[in-house]
């Protein structure tokens, strides 16, 4: 039996964790790092699952904040959005809107497209940080 190196073993991880086990990953770090978190829920309804929304759909997965801190260096983020996607999920056009026009208008903010392999590659918790 051949043994599994650790970056073979990030690697697979990343490749099988699902969109809802990476939302769960990130909404604990982020606690852990003093962020408060709002995430839409969707509802099943007659017609599938549904998040109740009016205006523009696509709007980012989760909007992380947090205060800021006596001696916390300036370029730490204290509002993020993020859109969270599987390995092999694919952006929707109004994902896309959403995301460009975010980074367009929130100079202070950041607007990240997370997908696994950012979580087990350390650059979630790079950005959070």
């Amino acid at each position: 039996m051949t043994e599994v190196t650790i970056p073979e073993f990030r690697r697979l991880a990343a490749r099988t964790m699902s969109e809802a086990e990476l939302q769960q990953h990130v909404l604990e770090l982020a606690a852990q790092l003093g962020y408060i978190a709002y995430h839409p829920r969707p509802g099943r309804t007659a017609h599938g699952w549904r998040t109740p929304l009016t205006g523009t759909p696509g709007f980012p997965d989760l909007v992380l904040a947090r205060e800021a801190r006596p001696g916390m260096p300036d370029r730490l983020p204290r509002l993020v959005f993020v859109e969270l996607k599987s390995a092999r999920g694919q952006v929707g056009r109004w994902q896309e809107v959403w995301l460009a026009t975010l980074r367009d208008a929130c100079t202070d903010t950041r607007v990240e497209l997370w997908r696994p392999r950012d979580l087990v590659e350390g650059r979630v918790l790079e950005v959070l940080r």
